[in-house]
């Protein structure tokens, strides 16, 4: 089935008086299993081009099956309601039972994707009182946690306050391609005002804790001389080994380009 023959019978549904009548057409189109050439579902396509209103007075007629179908790229409706920043629709989907720890093409639940965007109320709104916990575990299919995709939010600041002292997000949790965690990054780009803050929310934090290539979080802000950070962490009494370059199997693109970063700053003196 098509997209154009799936969104037939919705491309009217902003306008529409909701009369007993005609809410029953669209609720019976939308609680079908049909999926279109890209596996989009009425519910899909629902979310794709109408409005919140809308959306959310179709929703409660949904089966729990219909709920949770993805497409092609393994979206379910809360991916799309997410990207597309439909707070709203997001409310009504999780309250109606839609199933949170299904993830996409890209190994993402609806949360990751939430947490990189830029909207507060948004990862608010997928961790209300229906919360799944386990989603602070989930990594993607590149090895991120949520926090690794807060850090690419334009407010990371308030995000990463978010995860860690409302939903108690866990600070040491590594992603699982090269073993760094959030203060591993942070070191790396320099953000000490960032570093400090969540080291002053979060006393369980371990400084000691290696990347897969063997390297602290001391070590990788002195090898991108990143001098504040690295005085900080000497200043909470974290090891000061100097960073050596490694050719470990674990060693990450990250890694490398610092290698290419210190051997030319050498180069240079």
């Amino acid at each position: 089935m098509t997209r154009g023959l799936l969104s037939e019978n919705l491309e009217n549904l902003d306008n529409l008086n909701f009369k007993e009548g005609s809410i029953n057409r669209i609720e019976r189109n939308c609680t079908n299993l049909s999926q279109d050439e890209d596996g989009d579902s009425p519910l899909h396509l629902s979310i794709y081009f109408h409005n919140d209103k809308t959306c959310c007075r179709l929703i409660p007629s949904i089966s729990k099956q219909s709920l949770n179908l993805q497409n092609n790229l393994g979206q379910t409706g809360l991916h799309i309601a997410t990207v597309l920043n439909k707070v709203n629709v997001v409310k009504e989907l999780i309250s109606n039972g839609i199933e949170q720890v299904l993830v996409d093409c890209n190994g993402k639940t609806a949360f990751h994707i939430a947490c990189s965007m830029n909207n507060i109320d948004l990862v608010k709104s997928l961790s209300g009182k229906h919360f799944n916990k386990s989603l602070l575990q989930i990594r993607d299919f590149q090895g991120d946690t949520i926090l690794h995709s807060a850090l690419r939010s334009k407010i990371r600041k308030e995000i990463l306050l978010y995860l860690i002292t409302e939903l108690g997000a866990d600070v040491n949790m590594i992603d699982s391609r090269s073993g760094r965690n959030i203060f591993h990054i942070l070191a790396e780009e320099g953000d000490v005002m960032l570093f400090r803050l969540l080291h002053s929310l979060s006393k369980c934090a371990n400084f000691s804790l290696l990347t897969f290539s063997g390297h602290s979080i001391y070590q990788l802000a002195i090898g991108w001389e990143k001098e504040e950070i690295a005085d900080y962490l000497i200043k909470i009494g974290a090891d000061d080994e100097p960073y050596q370059s490694t050719d470990d199997e674990y060693e990450s693109e990250s890694d490398d380009n610092l290698d290419n970063f210190i051997n030319m700053s050498t180069r240079k003196n």
